[in-house]
């Protein structure tokens, strides 16, 4: 399936993977009307199918005929009342119609329904796990995906254009395991410097250009807190890894992009280097981490774990159109970071760690690798495909049913850790749950109370959480004033 723009390409969530429908690209015979309106129409013979291409949309002749002939075998992609379709309907219409793991939610038609973004909301009736990206989000969500951007944790309230003395910018919201956490940046820090360059006078863009956005890129940012100017060294970070008392390495990955794995791995050596080249002890914080690329969570495991001859299972997907595939330790790297297991390895994890990273919780547990702290994960075992659309615009579609080595599915249920506890940090140097980690390590025991808390086993608990928290983060960018 070719498309133009598209490629053929679903930039997938879990999955990357490329499409083909076995269409042809010779011409069909059809016909293509202009007029005065702003659109031009096409058609085929013996079809009842009428396609509607603004003409601002640029679109190859080609792509038009492939859309056309695929959309006029789909059964839900037509209008009984002999209107015109839009053109990128229609093509987000077809790779529902072949991949969407809940065909008994389709319209009936598209008599209704005027453009992908309603088309979507349809769904959302009764699917929260998928959505509509537009032109701007798509590029940014692909970036993100491949590892090329990513931000330090905070988000900014502006009052105006300008920035003034009276009225800097303010935070007004912070990430909570994240760089901006960690490092101790509070809601209300007046942002006055950046780099030792005050902002004062700026334009919002022009401040907005300052803030780093590459894995790893450091800044030092002056705010003013209760009259009081404070410099605080920064970065704009996913993975994150520092040295607790000298002999624990503490990992922290906020998502999951193609990148993760390997980026973790180069972390972890950085502190095994200042620690002398010995680390006994390890902590995963993978606590409000929402998920994202299957590819980066799977290399970690791989890394985390030690590999066999390639015979251990980690992970199985299947879904319409897919082949069934399972994924085994060792096939992504043979080199281990370290010898850890459950005395000497612990993963945190919450109600927010999800998808991908729910992966990593699932097949350590299997394995009995490490020890889980924290909450029961929030139970999502099915990935989305996020497809680009010939205007720039994008989809998520739910696409592919996941499994873990045990063959149980924790969708809608979750991952149970070994010691439950939900207290909730305050601050990096107040966390009872990394303090439950750290005394683990130490001692082999956790003094600090387990939650009172069961698994979610059923849909009607776990309906409470309405939305997927990956929509969130992807959502989460400069133009929403998230840094």
């Amino acid at each position: 399936m070719r498309f133009g723009k598209s490629c053929g390409f679903f930039c997938a969530v879990f999955w990357v993977v490329v499409l083909s429908a076995g269409c042809s690209s010779s011409s069909d015979g059809g016909s293509t009307n202009n007029d005065s309106s702003g659109y031009q129409t096409y058609t085929a013979p013996g079809s009842d199918l009428v396609l509607r291409i603004p003409d601002t949309l640029e679109v190859l002749q080609e792509d038009i005929e492939d859309i056309h002939h695929l959309a006029d075998m789909a059964p839900h992609c037509y209008t009984t009342n002999g209107g015109s379709i839009d053109i990128v309907l229609a093509q987000a219409c077809i790779y529902y119609d072949q991949y969407y793991l809940y065909p008994q939610y389709f319209p009936s038609g598209l008599n209704n329904i005027t453009n992908v973004k309603a088309y979507v909301e349809y769904f959302q009736i009764n699917d929260r796990f998928t959505y509509y990206f537009s032109p701007e989000d798509f590029m940014d969500i692909m970036l993100w995906y491949h590892g090329d951007t990513t931000s330090i944790g905070f988000s900014i309230e502006y009052n105006g254009q300008t920035v003034t003395a009276q009225n800097p910018p303010i935070i007004n919201g912070i990430d909570p395991f994240t760089r901006a956490w960690i490092d101790g940046f509070q809601i209300g820090d007046k942002l006055m410097e950046i780099d030792g360059k005050s902002i004062v006078g700026m334009n919002r863009d022009a401040v907005d250009l300052l803030f780093p956005t590459n894995e790893g890129e450091t800044v030092e940012i002056t705010v003013d807190r209760n009259g009081v100017e404070i410099a605080i060294d920064t970065a704009a970070e996913d993975n994150i890894c520092l040295l607790i008392d000298q002999d624990i390495a503490y990992l922290n990955a906020r998502t999951f992009t193609q990148k993760t794995g390997e980026e973790i791995r180069l972390g972890y050596d950085e502190l095994k280097q200042k620690a002398g080249g010995q680390i006994d002890k390890l902590i995963l914080d993978l606590r409000h981490n929402v998920g994202g690329a299957i590819s980066g969570s799977l290399v970690l495991v791989d890394y985390l774990i030690n590999n066999d001859n390639g015979t251990s299972p980690m992970f199985s997907i299947s879904g319409p159109g897919f082949d069934d595939e399972t994924y085994y330790l060792g096939e992504y790297t043979e080199f281990n970071i370290g010898d850890f297991e459950k005395t000497n390895f612990v993963l945190l994890i919450d109600e927010n760690s999800a998808s991908a990273s729910e992966i990593v919780a699932a097949v350590l547990k299997h394995y009995g690798t490490a020890t889980l702290i924290g909450e029961t994960t929030f139970g999502k075992g099915i990935g989305e495909s996020i497809v680009e659309l010939i205007d720039g615009s994008g989809v998520a579609i739910p696409s592919l049913n996941g499994l873990p080595p045990s063959g149980e599915s924790y969708h809608n249920i979750g991952i149970l850790p070994d010691y439950p506890l939900n207290a909730y940090p305050s601050s990096f140097d107040d966390d009872p749950v990394l303090a439950a980690a750290i005394e683990y390590l130490n001692t082999g025991d956790i003094t600090i109370a387990a939650s009172d808390q069961t698994a979610r086993k059923s849909d009607k608990s776990f309906a409470a959480k309405s939305i997927d928290p990956l929509k969130e983060k992807l959502h989460k960018t400069h133009r929403n004033g998230h840094y």
